[in-house]
């Protein structure tokens, strides 16, 4: 299984995030690497989880909120071992439910700081 073209929304997104720091341009071009996940899952999923593009984590339950944000923290910071940025979307009821990624505690994760970027939405918008 290989890895679905960008979308146009994401393209504008990585346009967007160019334009505010250009040094960023060639980084936020497509990227076919994957981040490995499991042996179980990297195969339906063309390798891993697709560098470069935009992923969704939503649990089955709110009451699973915040696990479900540790655990795209913990994704986070190996991406950033590859790739060094991260990028953060939140909507207001995710981060009422599960809280916000604290900034320093993120650092004690590997994921620096100065290339971290956390955006807070308002709501999903599909």
């Amino acid at each position: 299984m290989g890895t679905a073209a960008p979308s146009p929304t994401l393209n504008r997104l990585r346009q967007s995030l160019a334009g505010l720091d250009p040094s960023l341009g060639p980084q936020l071009a497509e990227d076919p690497r994957s981040l490995p996940l499991a042996a179980a899952f990297d195969p339906v999923l063309g390798g891993g989880l697709a560098c470069g593009a935009l992923h969704e984590l939503a649990p089955a339950a709110s009451t699973h909120a915040a696990a479900t944000s540790g655990f795209a923290i913990a994704l986070a910071a190996r991406a950033s071992a590859m790739r060094g940025e991260v990028l953060w979307i939140a909507t207001d009821f995710a981060r009422t439910e599960a809280g916000a990624p604290y900034g320093p505690g993120l650092g004690l994760f590997g994921i620096a700081l100065a290339r971290l970027l956390m955006v807070r939405v308002p709501r999903v918008r599909r």
